[in-house]
C-alpha cells in the first residue's frame, strides 16, 4: 500500500501505467512468497524437535513460542531462526514504508500551492 501511495501522489499519471496488474499482482506474489518461505523455515526446524510430556496449549493462539515450551529438546536454534525471520520481514517492511513516505513528503513539500499540498496530505494522512 505504501508503493501505492507513493504512486498516487508523487507519478500520479503515470499511476495506470505504474501500477498496472501484472505490477500489483507481482507485489502481491512477493508478500504472499515471503510469508510462505519464513512458514517452511520455521516448520523445516520445528520438525527436528523432539516433544514429550503435555501436549496440551493453554492458548487459544497456537504461537512458535507456545509450541516450544512444549519441546524437551534445546530450542535454541528454533528461537534464533524465529527472531532472524520475524527481523528480516519487520526490517525490509519497516524500511519499504520509510522510504515509500519520505519519498511522499519529500514530494509534498515541493508542491508550489497551498491547496495542493493540503490535498495531497489529506490523501496521505490517516482518517
Amino acid at each position: 500500500m505504501a508503493c501505492d501511495c507513493y504512486v498516487s501522489i508523487c507519478k500520479p499519471l503515470l499511476y495506470t501505467i505504474t501500477m498496472s496488474p501484472q505490477i500489483c499482482s507481482l507485489l502481491m506474489s512477493g508478500s504472499y512468497v515471503m510469508g510462505f518461505a519464513s512458514a517452511v523455515v520455521h516448520t523445516g526446524y520445528m520438525i527436528r524437535l523432539i516433544f514429550c510430556d503435555s501436549n496440551i496449549i493453554n492458548y487459544y493462539l497456537c504461537d512458535i513460542f507456545h509450541l516450544l515450551q512444549l519441546s524437551c529438546s534445546s530450542t535454541y536454534a528454533n528461537e534464533l531462526v524465529v527472531s532472524v525471520v520475524v527481523g528480516t520481514v519487520v526490517m525490509v517492511s519497516s524500511f519499504i514504508i520509510s522510504v515509500s513516505y519520505t519519498l511522499i513528503l519529500f514530494n509534498i513539500l515541493h508542491i508550489p500551492s497551498d491547496k495542493g499540498c493540503s490535498k495531497a496530505f489529506s490523501t496521505v494522512a490517516p482518517t
